[in-house]
C-alpha cells in the first residue's frame, strides 16, 4: 500500500468539520477523563495545516 502525502486544499474545509463531529461523537460515549489536550489538538490540525503547511515539513525549533 502506497501512502500519498498530498493533500486537497479543497478538502480540509470538510476535513476540519469531520473532526469536529467525531470528537463530539466520542464524547457520548467516553468519560470527560479521556478528553485531555491531545485529544483537544486534533481540531487544530486542519487550522496548522492551512498556515503552515503539512506538519512533517516544518520544525518544532526556530531556527537563530
Amino acid at each position: 500500500m502506497k501512502l500519498d502525502k498530498l493533500l486537497d486544499p479543497m478538502k480540509l474545509d470538510k476535513l476540519e468539520n469531520e473532526a469536529a463531529i467525531i470528537l463530539c461523537q466520542l464524547e457520548m460515549y467516553f468519560p470527560p477523563t479521556f478528553f485531555n489536550i491531545m485529544v483537544h489538538l486534533i481540531v487544530h490540525l486542519v487550522r496548522e495545516i492551512k498556515c503552515c503547511g503539512p506538519i512533517y515539513l516544518r520544525w518544532m525549533y526556530s531556527a537563530k
